[in-house]
């Protein structure tokens, strides 16, 4: 009894720093008391170990969550197209253009199932985000991401090229049943300029390699591949004009109304978003990549044509505008300032990317630089008219000024000729400066 009475008065007497140790010390001690955790003493005190369960338990989360065996599957395709489409040899093409197509058949079979898998899991609801990611993954492929439109049409000859051309156009029929079939199964509210957006840069990332093709099996050389890579671009360029007219003096809105859709599981516009951006981001690269090469192997000298992507940056400022205007709103102080901002650097960058030689493009007095030019001083005119846009009207001026100096000079030296041709110049100023009196006097 004695021996227990000490105990308890040696506990007692112990400072509250040697009783705070103690405790911590049993704590540590006793794996029971701390449900689990191991704790190991750091620099800076004690540190929590997780137990090897939790790492296996979040690994277990993360797989759940974003399914990479879908990224996978995908993966798997494109690396075993693209072994199915090189040749040892030359380094591409295929043994045959049939076997080349078979394997593409099986790769939109591919597609198919992954189209119905997505249906089912986000009609039925069954895992939404999964669904999501599977119609991510459908666009990609409707985008020619393996690029087997170009292969199929170099493989073709002469007597062959109809088969690519009907490859071509079956495809694009079948990617334009897919994106009406999202639609329809999903109940997403149609956006006609975003589906022509789609739809038409579908049509030109299957079809210009088969434009091209004939160009090279049909005498190239008697084709001036410059102005062949600047005319797909410019077309390229307008397909974006429904997208960027549809909400052009909404002020705020992005360019689909942001409306939940119970069966997407998000709302409808991240899913346009997700069919005209993607697009949108293949389009030049499809052309870069593979238009490009195809007219450099018709004309070995064709090179420095980034003149030609002028135009499409210069209507993607403003498709990005239309598709993303609240983003615009927040890092701009106004869309007037935006346009001015978008219009004074792709000014800079068709100055900067202006062709040397012009004597590449014929006689023409139009040649790609300056129908950029154009372009740009004509879609200033619209700012100015539609959004009422002075800063604009003075960058309009000056590109005027600019680029009518030779003429201006020429008008000049005429009525510095003689005195005469003075005094008419000053006669003919006070009768424009009465009339600009007499029009600000009636305002």
């Amino acid at each position: 009894m004695s021996e227990k009475n000490e105990k308890e008065n040696s506990i007692s007497n112990q400072n509250p720093a040697q009783s705070a140790f103690l405790t911590n010390s049993r704590t540590q001690s006793d794996p029971g008391q701390n449900s689990g955790k191991a704790n190991s003493n750091g620099p800076f005190g004690p540190v929590y170990d997780p137990p090897e369960e939790d790492y296996v338990a979040a690994f277990k989360k993360w797989v759940f969550a974003n399914n990479p065996f879908y990224l996978l599957s995908v993966f798997l395709m494109f690396w075993g197209l693209y072994i199915a489409s090189v040749d040892g040899a030359t380094g591409r093409g295929p043994e045959s253009l049939k076997s080349l197509i078979m394997f593409y058949a099986v790769e939109n079979i591919y597609e198919i199932i992954m189209f119905a898998m997505a249906v089912y899991l986000l009609h039925k609801r069954v895992n939404q985000p999964h669904g999501r990611l599977l119609v991510f993954f459908i666009i990609i492929f409707l985008c020619d991401a393996t690029m087997y439109q170009t292969v199929i049409a170099n493989s073709c000859s002469l007597n062959t090229m109809w088969a690519g051309i009907a490859v071509s156009f079956i495809y694009f029929i079948l990617a334009a049943c897919k994106i009406g079939l999202l639609i329809h199964f999903l109940r997403i509210s149609i956006c006609y300029e975003a589906l022509f957006y789609s739809l038409s840069s579908f049509a030109l990332i299957y079809l210009t390699p088969q434009i091209i093709n004939n160009m090279a099996l049909n005498g190239g050389s008697k084709y001036n591949v410059w102005w062949v890579f600047y005319a797909i671009m410019i077309a390229a360029s307008l397909t974006q004009l429904p997208v960027i007219l549809m909400n052009w003096n909404k002020k705020y809105e992005d360019f689909v109304e942001e409306r939940e859709n119970k069966y997407f599981g998000a709302s409808e516009l991240y899913f346009y978003k997700m069919i005209v951006i993607i697009p949108f981001i293949a389009v030049p690269v499809q052309i870069f990549l593979n238009a490009a090469s195809d007219l450099k192997s018709i004309n070995p000298s064709f090179a420095n044509f980034d003149y030609g992507f002028v135009p499409y940056i210069f209507f993607s400022a403003f498709f990005i505008q239309s598709v993303f205007k609240n983003l615009v709103n927040t890092y701009f102080i106004s869309l007037n300032a935006y346009d001015f901002t978008c219009s004074l650097v792709i000014f800079a960058i068709a100055v900067i990317t202006r062709p040397i030689d012009v004597s590449i493009f014929g006689d023409s007095m139009l040649y790609p630089h300056r129908i950029n030019v154009l372009i740009i001083m004509t879609a200033n005119l619209a700012f100015i008219i539609t959004r009422k846009n002075y800063m604009s009207l003075t960058f309009l001026a000056a590109l005027i000024l600019f680029y009518t100096k030779s003429y201006y000079y020429g008008v000049i030296d005429y009525f510095n000729s003689s005195s005469t041709m003075r005094a008419a110049a000053f006669i003919i100023a006070s009768f424009a400066t009465l009339a600009a009196g007499f029009v600000l006097s009636m305002n």
